[in-house]
């Protein structure tokens, strides 16, 4: 770009210039003793006044900025205590309907941890935990890449002991787990493949 001071030179010259056009016409008329009417109308219609800078200036200058959006994102939520775990997941929700998004919040299948402790310096089982791993999924929908980071800020900053926040895609695994199998259709299944394996063997 050009230095403000040499584009306030340039415009003021401009102008100079198309003053002393018209001053030399005008001067012209009168010598042909003419008046200010047989002058065409279109002589005193002045276009809109433009700054050199303007003229510089691309016309897509005042549109608003086109911003890209994520397709879908996964924020997950988990932790060992329950009642922290759901107050915080609702707590982080509100802050995403606030933000006008479109948001879905679901939770995920309980998953059992049992934790061995062994005696000094041998390999004996000294006590065993059985711990539960919670977990909440907030899927966020054509979230704009401005608001990603902020958003990450305020839950990382908010999030209570105990919790660990996770941002990734949604894949087709995370949408499997999420419903739990059902171990009767599963063993009526597994039948169904033994009796095709026994035809095939009496063939």
């Amino acid at each position: 770009m050009f230095p403000r001071v040499q584009l306030s030179r340039c415009a003021s010259v401009f102008t100079r210039q198309t003053n002393t056009i018209r001053h030399f016409v005008f001067k012209q008329f009168d010598s042909l003793n003419l008046t200010e009417h047989h002058l065409p109308s279109s002589f005193y219609c002045t276009a809109p006044k433009k700054t050199f800078e303007s003229l510089l200036e691309p016309n897509d200058v005042g549109l608003p900025p086109e911003i890209p959006e994520y397709d879908t994102l996964a924020l997950k939520f988990k932790g060992y205590d329950f009642t922290v775990l759901e107050r915080f997941a609702k707590h982080a929700h509100s802050v995403l309907r606030s933000m006008t998004l479109t948001t879905e919040c679901y939770p995920m299948p309980c998953k059992s941890i049992r934790v061995n402790t062994y005696r000094l310096n041998s390999t004996i089982i000294d006590k065993t935990y059985n711990l539960d791993l919670y977990e909440r999924v907030i899927v966020i929908s054509n979230l704009p890449s401005i608001k990603l980071s902020p958003l990450i800020t305020l839950l990382t900053c908010n999030t209570p002991e105990g919790v660990m926040l996770d941002v990734d895609y949604l894949s087709p695994s995370d949408e499997e787990s999420r419903y739990i199998p059902d171990r009767q259709l599963l063993e009526l299944q597994g039948q169904l493949e033994e009796i095709a394996i026994a035809k095939k063997k009496k063939k």
